[in-house]
């Protein structure tokens, strides 16, 4: 019979390995079910210190109703993940209160391996993976030390890390060779989806506001040498349509048809975060994508599908190109509403009137923003009924967005085709992974202009007014006192410090785990096996193939399994094969042991023969006793054992 003090010593172990596979969805809850969670916790803990009865069967369904009420309560008219993710949080404070049998530890512990599974629709990071062999390996030592109530932690801690060492190929095959599908799996994305920050309508304000998410947007690796900063316009969103305050992107543009003319080409990969929108993002100017994506007649790439998950997508784009013609469903960068804003255009009428060509105008526009005391802000001051005449004659503080808008504005009222665009510009090279990772302060929104003569030109006024922002990236070109938090702390001028090399390795090491982990897709498993000389055409001839090949392979481990396991049953007994060496011994000698008496009775009838060997044979059956009726196990008592009896010499005490 189990003493209570191991009863509550295995709950106290349940109670742990449960908080142990919820960790990873702690930040993600509300704060309430983190209070929740911490009180319930405490009492658990304390009940068992304390030695207090568990709360009674009313208690536990009162708790769970205002549980899920509150749970349903905080998550509002949608059922989504994160309300799956509160609901077992409270489970895992209110399972444990039930506990009585061992199917209820049993339970429970199944249980404790459900929410680490549970982790990977959270993240698929190289921190969560790893934290969940952690829990993996608690919750395993518990499940052991559950039924195996006698056996010390430490023990148990070890044939844990023994199982999972053990595992560790299985798993690798499993996952290597177990058929993949495109898509995700019933439709479910991990929870910690990015986003891209934009949408469909560009205000003053949108931009600047996106400088305070330190959040990666996409990963970039180029084939070849990472072009200058200057050419880094990762083009996403074109804002076409202007009310008198928003751009709006209006109705999505025609495929591309007829091919870019350009030149200085460049080919990269891109690892896309979800962000739950269609556009992708490319450098300046794209040509060319796989199947899934589609480029448009604004030189955008699309996905077919919303990115609900990293998207990994090659890209090839002209750093310096001609768009050609301009096409009729285009002339909307004409429109401007029929009021508002006299004064800004009346001084692009002036500037048309003056102007002996577009090139001219644009350059008079330029020379505008850079003579007058125009600065670049995180906080401008609130823009009022006419928002470029306030922006261009009274505030003249702003940030990348004010600047695009303002620009886009003065072109259309000196009638040249303009637009805005906006995606991002620069990135951060990481020296250890080759790679650039571009974040949301990365946000920026630049200009368009059509020319007769080179088609759709990039113009960025914002250069003039901070031309930091191209060589220093976000923080370029803002005063210190507009600086926040985030970017005061990510200062990588000092390449050489210790933190600094660590966070770039750190960084490399995640994107190598995204490529390996998350993006081990169907596409990539195809293509391993066509280097291992398989090629599987059709899914369902890939999918019969794999499945055959994991078969054969779990049945090859399941053999060896059974082979091994028979070959422990059927050794010989070790104990009992030195106990028999030890009576033939003595039968040597004349005492032969009957096979009905026991090891006691035998040690009596050796005493009353042979009193010289009494003292030898006392200590061979004390320890033989302790091996076959005292459930003693060492393997130092057992070569012990083995010792003695080898050494017994019953003739030489005769």
């Amino acid at each position: 019979m189990i003493k209570p003090e191991n009863e509550n010593k295995e709950l106290g172990y349940l109670v742990g390995a449960l908080i142990v596979a919820l960790v990873p969805h702690i930040p993600s809850l509300p704060i309430w079910i983190d209070i929740w969670c911490f009180i319930l916790w405490g009492y658990l803990f304390a009940s068992l210190w304390k030695k207090w009865k568990q709360p009674s069967r009313w208690v536990r369904i009162s708790l769970t109703c205002i549980g899920i009420a509150g749970v349903l309560s905080s998550s509002g008219q949608q059922i989504s993940s994160a309300t799956y993710q509160s609901l077992l949080a409270i489970m895992t404070t209110l399972k444990p209160m039930e506990i009585r049998s061992h199917r209820d530890k049993m339970v429970t512990i199944f249980f404790a391996y459900f929410i680490i599974i549970a982790s990977l629709f959270q993240s698929e990071s190289l921190l969560i993976s790893l934290y969940m062999f952690f829990s993996v390996f608690v919750t395993t030592a518990v499940l052991i030390q559950v039924n195996h109530p006698g056996n010390r932690l430490q023990s148990n801690l070890r044939l844990s890390g023994k199982i999972l060492v053990q595992a560790f190929p299985l798993m690798v095959i499993l996952f290597l060779l177990f058929p993949r599908i495109e898509g995700s799996l019933w439709g479910i994305t991990p929870g910690s989806s990015a986003s891209s920050g934009f949408s469909d309508i560009l205000s003053p304000g949108n931009v600047s506001r996106l400088i305070l998410n330190n959040q990666i947007a996409f990963r970039v690796r180029f084939s070849k040498t990472i072009p200058r900063p200057e050419f880094l316009y990762w083009r996403g969103i074109v804002f076409s349509e202007f009310d008198g305050r928003n751009w709006k992107t209006g109705t999505q543009p025609p495929p591309l048809k007829n091919p870019v003319q350009g030149k200085n080409a460049i080919d990269y990969q891109i690892r896309l975060e979800p962000h739950q929108n269609r556009w992708l993002f490319a450098l300046d100017l794209p040509v060319s994508g796989q199947k899934n994506e589609i480029i448009l007649a604004d030189h955008t790439l699309r996905s077919w599908h919303k990115i609900r998950k990293t998207a990994q997508y090659p890209v090839t784009s002209y750093l310096e190109y001609n768009t050609g013609q301009i096409h009729p469903w285009e002339k909307i960068t004409l429109a401007l509403p029929g009021t508002g804003n006299p004064k800004a255009r009346e001084l692009a009428e002036k500037w048309r009137s003056e102007s002996k060509n577009p090139e001219e105008i644009i350059r008079r526009a330029l020379d505008y923003f850079s003579s007058e005391p125009f600065s670049y802000t995180l906080k401008p001051p609130l823009l009022k009924q006419h928002v470029m005449d306030d922006f261009l004659f009274q505030s003249r503080r702003g940030y990348c967005e004010h600047y695009a808008s303002a620009f886009a504005f003065l072109m259309r009222a000196a009638d040249i085709p303009s637009r805005v665009v906006a995606g991002y510009l620069g990135g951060e090279r990481n020296p250890y992974g080759d790679f650039m990772v571009i974040r949301q302060y990365h946000a920026h929104a630049w200009t368009e202009v059509w020319l007769a003569s080179r088609g759709w030109v990039r113009v960025d006024p914002t250069s003039l007014i901070a031309p930091d922002r191209i060589e220093l990236g976000p923080a370029g070109g803002l005063p210190v006192e507009d600086l926040p938090d985030n970017l005061l702390e990510r200062d990588f001028s000092e390449l050489n410090s210790a933190y600094n090399r660590l966070y770039f390795f750190w960084e490399a090491l995640n994107n190598q785990w995204d490529i390996w982990f998350s993006g081990y897709s169907y596409l990539e498993q195809k293509s391993f096996f066509e280097r291992l000389g398989f090629n599987l055409q059709s899914s369902w001839k890939r999918a019969t193939a794999l499945l055959s090949l994991l078969m054969l392979l779990l049945t090859g481990f399941f053999l060896l399994l059974v082979r091994k396991l028979r070959k422990v049953t059927t050794s010989p007994d070790i104990v009992q094969e030195a106990y028999e060496k030890f009576c033939i011994k003595l039968q040597r000698i004349g005492i032969s042991r009957d096979p009905a008496q026991g090891p006691v009775d035998f040690v009596k009838q050796i005493r009353t023969l042979k009193p010289g060997i009494a003292m030898q044979v006392d200590e061979i059956m004390k320890l033989y006793i302790k091996l076959r009726y005292a459930n003693e196990t060492a393997s130092e008592i057992r070569k012990q054992f083995q010792d003695r009896v080898r050494r017994f010499d019953p003739k030489s005490r005769e």
